[in-house]
């Protein structure tokens, strides 16, 4: 009797440990790096404005559209951009939601205008409230912008805060060091499993960068 406990015992205890290495290597957070740099690419777009162009993200799909957030600065003026996605494919995007003040824009391209398979393919970012509020400072966080090709920037920071005053913007945005340049202000920024934390707004010389936190994305996607 008690050696048939003792078999049972280790049976479970085996099965558990199997188990969770199986669940550990399925978390996000046990993503390869090329996995993670295809999981931000999926989501990213390049946006053409007259002879100007930045970057933008997918931050929802339904069967009639999907919607692209952006930074408004870079569609000041225009109701409408030329969008480029990661599979080569270019259409254009209507404004339906413009915030000078949040610099946040939201672009919606409708299914019935793209190839059924193509349109299938088209993946938003996750979006997480409760990854979000675990950021922490010196956090893994990466830009994912088409500054040269359409998901083709991606870049690796650290986070350092979340409510970082901003004279330009005159607002608190996230902060955080990472090297960026032109044609990425519209762009995702990610943690280190994937999840959307903010849209780039601006960055400087000395690898320093202000983000829109993704608590100001969610209100302006409010009424989608």
């Amino acid at each position: 009797m008690k050696k048939n406990i003792v078999i049972a015992t280790l049976a479970v205890l085996l099965f558990a440990i199997v188990a969770g290495i199986v669940i550990a290597f399925c978390l996000p957070g046990n993503l390869t790096e090329e996995e993670r740099i295809a999981k931000l690419r999926d989501s990213s777009v390049m946006i053409h404005v007259d002879g100007a162009s930045g970057s933008g993200v997918i931050v929802k799909k339904t069967e009639e559209a999907v919607f692209i957030v952006t930074c408004a600065h870079l569609m000041t003026e225009y109701d409408q951009g030329i969008v480029t996605l990661v599979n080569g494919m270019t259409i254009f995007g209507d404004v339906v939601s413009f915030s000078e003040e949040k610099d946040l824009c939201i672009l919606k391209v409708r299914s019935e205008y793209i190839d059924e398979d193509l349109y299938a393919e088209m993946k938003p970012a996750d979006i997480s409230k409760k990854a979000f509020k675990k950021l922490k400072k010196d956090d893994e966080v990466y830009i994912a912008g088409s500054a040269l090709a359409v998901g083709s920037n991606i870049v690796k920071g650290e986070f350092k805060e979340k409510e970082y005053y901003v004279p330009e913007f005159d607002m608190e945005m996230l902060y955080i060091y990472a090297e960026t340049m032109p044609g990425l202000s519209g762009c995702g920024v990610f943690d280190k499993d994937g999840n959307l934390i903010g849209i780039l707004a601006g960055g400087s010389d000395n690898a320093e960068a202000v983000c829109v936190s993704l608590d100001d994305v969610l209100s302006e996607m409010e009424d989608l």
